[in-house]
């Protein structure tokens, strides 16, 4: 039996194209997660985050060598 404080989870299969996992792979990599599924739920929590940020009028940017480019992301 669980207790309250336990998360309740579900089994989800998906299929994933070779260079989807490849990318699963190496943010896997990059990132020191070695559960994949953890990977995938901190990636879909970013997008939460950053759609909740662009639908309240937000705006998102990437700075590289000093220069700073406003991000679009198309979907969102």
């Amino acid at each position: 039996m669980k207790s309250e404080n336990e998360e309740q989870t579900q089994l989800v299969q998906m299929r994933l194209k070779p260079r989807t996992l490849e990318k699963l792979e190496s943010l896997s990599n990059r990132s020191g997660i070695s559960n994949k599924t953890q990977v995938i739920a901190n990636a879909i929590q970013f997008t939460e985050l950053i759609s909740e940020s662009i639908h309240s009028g937000g705006k998102i940017y990437i700075e590289k060598d000093g220069k700073r480019e406003l991000l679009t992301i198309l979907g969102i």
